[in-house]
């Protein structure tokens, strides 16, 4: 082992809302066990289950890790699809999965009915005045 601990490690996790009133500590991350790594460095991994609730979009989760006195900061904003109403890129991906499927259901039809309907053959008839 090199001079690291690595029980000496603290992790907390914690959210602030997009208008950045307050600041709430989340208590519920999980924090696994240190391994230790080929270099005789140690790893250890801290995650965070969200689970999606009115008033969360668009957060800020930071990650703090200190370790003898130092403190390591890693902030990312959540950015929940669909929050703030359909882009246009939503817009245009309905258009054409709505256009594959009318096409498809064209095509369907259309063989279905020269599957299914037999072929008529009608004679000519000539009629002279």
């Amino acid at each position: 082992m090199s001079g690291f601990y690595p029980l000496d490690v603290g992790v907390q996790w914690l959210w602030r809302p997009a208008g950045g009133a307050g600041v709430r500590y989340l208590p519920e991350a999980q924090l696994s066990g240190h391994t230790q790594n080929p270099d005789g460095t140690y790893s250890q991994t801290s995650f965070l289950r969200v689970t999606p609730e009115s008033g969360d979009h668009q957060g800020q989760y930071s990650c703090i890790a200190t370790h003898l006195g130092a403190s390591y900061r890693k902030t990312v904003t959540l950015n929940i699809a669909g929050a703030s109403g359909p882009s246009i890129e939503d817009a245009i991906g309905l258009f054409v999965v709505a256009f594959l499927l009318y096409g498809l259901l064209k095509l369907g039809s259309w063989l279905f009915c020269v599957k299914a309907c037999p072929a008529v053959e009608i004679d000519k008839v000539s009629v002279f005045i």
